[in-house]
Parts: structure tokens; sequence; C-alpha cells
């Protein structure tokens, strides 16, 4: 394991220091050959400890993700689509904003909008053909908002501006994250409900989407894709990514939009959804 360096993944902040801190809960459970970490963050002592929102924190760590031998399995599918859908509110008549942050000219940051390029969204099916689908459909929209360098505008900026205009209940933010330990690389994926700090794995620090800054829940999932291991002699930091990043970003991508797709809409809607874009 390489010690130092930033992480965004909450289960390996409140690992590092031996014991827990104070007002940090973790459990571990096994799912289908899953691993299933659940870091609860419930003072602001261990929010300060964990430099990590008050909140909860699922991992789910599939290390055949990475594998050369990847088969993908429907249970995996399905744990984190019934990890997702708690967090989601109750209110189904509120559109769900998917936003896939981060570059999708580079690599390793790409899983956000490659994620969102496979999602079955349904706000304007639901608007301009509200008997095409089953009462029961769940309205969902997608952006991938590019990143400042490119648009000249905060992520958060931009999201709260699509809040306000689509009236959404909820935000689900999919990211690129850092990890401290090379095994986590491509391997895990992290469920959160306290948001998500754009760019603070690699110490690009941008400004938060959460409810208090975007105004409705935000659920956060993210895949670390890249380890910052710290140079000491040359006081420099190195950002190390898989060789095979283009596959292994395919498949989380594949994974995590079918996954958000089983966790908004019912059986009977992505059917219907699937024989009305196919």
């Amino acid at each position: 394991m390489i010690n130092g360096g930033r992480t965004d993944l909450a289960v390996e902040s409140a690992q590092s220091g031996g014991s827990l801190p104070n007002g940090v809960t973790l459990e571990k459970e096994r799912h289908n050959g899953a691993v299933v970490e659940t870091v609860q963050v419930t003072s602001m002592a261990g929010a300060a400890a964990l430099q990590k929102p008050i909140g909860q924190y699922i991992t789910v760590y599939l290390k055949e993700l990475s594998a050369n031998t990847y088969n993908p399995d429907e249970a995996w599918t399905e744990l984190l689509a019934n990890k997702i859908r708690p967090l989601l509110p109750c209110d189904s008549r509120s559109p769900v904003l998917v936003v896939g942050m981060g570059n999708r000219n580079i690599t390793a940051d790409s899983i956000g909008p490659l994620t969102t390029e496979k999602l079955l969204v349904s706000r304007h099916i639901v608007r301009l053909l509200p008997n095409a689908l089953p009462q029961s459909a769940r309205s969902v929209c997608a952006l991938s908002p590019g990143v400042l360098g490119e648009t000249g505008m905060e992520t958060g900026e931009i999201v709260r501006a699509l809040v306000n205009a689509t009236h959404a209940g909820s935000v689900i933010a999919i990211d690129a994250l850092a990890a401290r330990d090379p095994v986590r690389l491509c391997t895990t994926i992290q469920i959160s409900n306290a948001g998500i700090a754009p760019g603070a794995g690699v110490g690009n620090n941008r400004p938060a989407l959460t409810k208090d800054s975007i105004g409705v829940p935000v659920i956060a999932i993210g895949v670390p894709t890249v380890v910052c291991v710290p140079m000491e002699e040359t006081e420099t930091e190195l950002v190390v990514t898989p060789k095979d990043i283009d596959v292994i970003a395919q498949r989380c991508a594949d994974l995590i939009a079918n996954a958000v797709n089983r966790s908004v809409h019912s059986k009977a809607v992505l059917e219907e959804l699937q024989t009305l874009l196919s």
C-alpha cells in the first residue's frame, strides 16, 4: 500500500489511523463476491477527522472490474442499484438530474461523460408523450457539463441552473476519483449521499456539489481511476493510472449506467424505454 497521497475514498480515510475516529462507524459485508464497506460520518468531529462531510459512504469493491478475464455479472448491477435506490427522494414526481462530471478528452477522467451516454433518459418522453410510459415512470435527464477550462463556468453553477430549470428533485453526480491504495484503482465504486467536491482527489479543488449548494439532495457515485504518489525528494506528485484505462473506463461506465437505470426506473418502465429509444 502507498502511504500518503490524497484519496476521495472515505473508507481509506477511516482506516488510515488504525482505529476509527469518534463520530465514524464502519460496517463490512459481502454480496456475490463483492465486498461492501459502509462508512457513516455522524458528527462534526468525525467529519473533521476524515475531512469528509457528514453522511453515508458506501464502497463496493469488485476486483474483477480491472481483470483481463472480466465478465459482467447481473448481480453486481442489482447490488449497486439496491445501494443507490434508498438514497433517492421518495417523491418520484420530481425529475432526477444525472450529471456526468469530468473531462471526456482525458481517459482517466471520462467515466462521468461515458456513463451519461448510456443512460435511459425519460424526461422528454414523460413531458411530450405521457401515455407512452407506465404512470410509475420517473423523469430522468442527463448532462455532461465539461470542465471549467472548456466552459468558463463552474460545474456547480451549471448544475444549480439546471436544477432550477428542470425542477429536479435530486442530482446524481458521477465522477472519477483518486485513491491512496493502488489495489483500489478501477475496482471500487463509492456511493455517497454527502455530495461531491470536484477535483479534490488531485488537488484541484472546485466548489462542492451538495444539498446546501445546489438546493436538492446530491448522490455522488465515483470510481478511483488514479493514484497520487508523493515524491518526497522533489516535493512533487505523480498521478498514475492503469495502462488499459480506456477499456476499464468503459466497463465502469456500463456498470454504473445500468445500476442507475435500475435504481430510478422499474422493470416495466425500463422495457418501455428500451423499446422507444431503440
